[in-house]
């Protein structure tokens, strides 16, 4: 197996200016599995935040165990990362997203998922920890994908596939949880949920939606105020 040595380059814009700008370089010697993620602030100090997951290379031919590595905001940028833990079954990494405040207290939380729980079943968990100024990764909600299939079989059907947080559908302050599952194949319905936010977090279905035979609806989709209401809207594909 070939691997590469990733390089993250991060463009530092101190003004609107490309001349103002600094370039700092990462040099991490892991296969990178997945976008290095930004836009969000989980310990509340008022910088974004960076999250890289991969697996760390050990020589040309070989592979390390998969790790995840947080990256807090600061004026000086370093390497070094704040907070690196290695993935097991029960730490999920497969999805990754912090791009909402789900419980409204001005703080970024982040959502992961793990869509091979448990092992041979696969039926999907995710973890949601809340942002705090000692943000650490232990979860204070988790959320088990064989609860959220409403009656159908859930095996293999990989809840969290995709999630995203960053949408206020019901227009009450408080980020909402946008979940998909393709479900189980070769039927592959196509289920997506979404779970409002609050000062105490919803972990029971606000709503729930299961597409056709094979139409994988809601894999693709889209978040925004289309018609300027207020309300986040949600836009989702299947096929016909």
């Amino acid at each position: 197996m070939k691997t590469i040595q990733v390089s993250i380059i991060l463009i530092l814009f101190c003004i609107l200016s490309a001349q103002d700008s600094i370039y700092v370089n990462f040099k991490l010697p892991y296969l990178q599995l997945q976008p290095t993620l930004f836009g969000g602030d989980l310990n509340g100090d008022g910088f974004d935040d960076m999250v890289f997951v991969g697996m760390r290379k050990i020589d040309q031919y070989h592979l390390g165990v998969l790790e995840t590595m947080i990256f807090f905001g600061e004026t000086y940028i370093d390497s070094f990362p704040d907070i690196a833990y290695i993935n097991t079954p029960e730490i999920p990494s497969y999805k990754i997203c912090y791009n909402g405040d789900l419980n409204g207290d001005g703080i970024n939380d982040m959502v992961l998922s793990d869509i091979g729980y448990p092992d041979w079943y696969n039926y999907g968990m995710l973890w949601i920890i809340l942002g705090k100024s000692d943000f650490q990764m232990e979860p204070d909600y988790i959320m088990y994908g064989i609860d959220y299939f409403h009656g159908d079989y859930p095996y293999d059907s990989y809840f969290g596939i995709d999630i995203d947080c960053s949408g206020d559908f019901n227009g009450d302050g408080f980020d909402d949880l946008y979940v998909y599952a393709p479900g189980t194949s070769p039927e592959d319905y196509g289920y997506f949920w979404v779970f409002n936010g609050g000062p105490e977090i919803d972990t029971t279905d606000d709503y729930f939606h299961k597409g056709e035979y094979n139409s994988f609806t809601g894999e693709s989709y889209s978040i925004g105020d289309i018609n300027g209401d207020g309300f986040d809207d949600l836009i989702i594909s299947r096929f016909d």
